[in-house]
């Protein structure tokens, strides 16, 4: 069986509050409440989570994000059906991807 090596980062022996590094995980941990934890299961976050973003901001599935948040307060109903998520290409991506190409393409010239 092999050891896996690990390195724990504290400002003092004390402290509850860490940093776990492993070879294929991370921890940062507040107190045994709050944490995240990366590993090959996934992204575990316990406690409680403050996202300082719009409903615009926020992507879910590389191509929906949430429709503007004054609009998620109009009651939905059979003649006002309004979605909770619009598809929104990553359209900056594929400008930037333009760009660094006729960059390249300039250097083969």
């Amino acid at each position: 069986m092999a050891t896996t090596k690990a390195r724990v980062f504290r400002v003092n022996k004390d402290s509850k509050s860490s940093i776990h590094l492993e070879d294929n995980s991370v921890a940062i941990v507040g107190t045994d409440k709050n944490y995240v934890v990366c590993n090959e299961m996934g992204t575990v976050i316990k406690g409680p989570v403050s996202l300082i973003s719009g409903s615009q901001q926020r992507r879910s599935g590389a191509l929906f994000v949430g429709l503007n948040d004054f609009f998620e307060m109009i009651p939905q109903s059979m003649f006002t059906p309004i979605p909770s998520k619009v598809p929104a290409p990553p359209v900056f991506a594929i400008q930037n991807i333009v760009k660094d190409l006729s960059f390249f393409m300039s250097l083969l010239v």
